[in-house]
């Protein structure tokens, strides 16, 4: 199978997050809400496609597409 580079350069960030962040989920976690706070442009919210239902569409909720930045050593 082919190597996609750039999804190797996106789990090599993510990997390096975690590692800053002491390989603790909790602080995994509480990083990405303080990155959304600073840079809420780089973080992108879509919505799910419609479902039908009843003969009407019904809103789903929306999810949250959480990109990774780099952080600077």
């Amino acid at each position: 199978m082919k190597k996609d580079h750039t999804l190797e350069r996106i789990w090599e960030v993510r990997r390096k997050i975690y590692a800053q962040c002491g390989n603790d989920p909790q602080k995994l976690v509480e990083y990405y809400i303080e990155q959304q706070k600073l840079n809420p442009r780089r973080f992108s919210q879509r919505r799910r496609k419609a479902s039908k239902g009843n003969g009407k569409y019904v809103r789903k909720d929306l999810s949250t597409t959480i990109i990774p930045t780099e952080i600077s050593a």
